[in-house]
């Protein structure tokens, strides 16, 4: 039996594999899965996901495949400069209940607390990543 700490990495600023985060973090680029709402939406309408169970399924393989199958951390962006809250609450204690840990990398230069994203779609996503966890 593996003996691995779980973990979910939540970073604040757009996910890609060659972004200014991934210097700061301590594995390696083919160790983790990334979720983020615009490269998401890219493959799919993730804002789908309370009305189409085929967008659920889709992406629940994905993360099982990568997460669960193949020992990977799940990195998600989340808007950290939001972290106290009611979503960062319920959040936080889902991932204890799960005995996942949080690994946060907090940007240092952030500007807008809403990421660029209307606050519709911000609070979509957060829900999304709720969801999923």
């Amino acid at each position: 039996m593996s003996s691995k700490i779980k973990s979910i990495v939540l970073v604040d600023q757009h996910l890609d594999r060659n972004s200014d985060w991934l210097e700061k973090v301590d594995f390696q680029k083919s160790d983790f899965v990334l979720l983020d709402p615009v490269s998401l939406f890219s493959e799919l309408d993730w804002t789908w996901y309370e009305e189409d169970v085929r967008v659920i399924n889709k992406i629940y393989s994905r993360l099982f495949e990568e997460v669960v199958m193949n020992n990977k951390k799940l990195v998600c962006f989340w808007p950290l400069a939001q972290q106290l809250g009611e979503e960062w609450s319920n959040l936080s204690s889902l991932c204890k209940a799960n005995s996942y840990e949080l690994e946060l990398y907090k940007s240092n230069s952030i500007e807008d607390s809403t990421y660029g994203f209307n606050l519709e779609i911000l609070n979509s996503w957060k829900s999304f990543i709720h969801f999923f966890n």
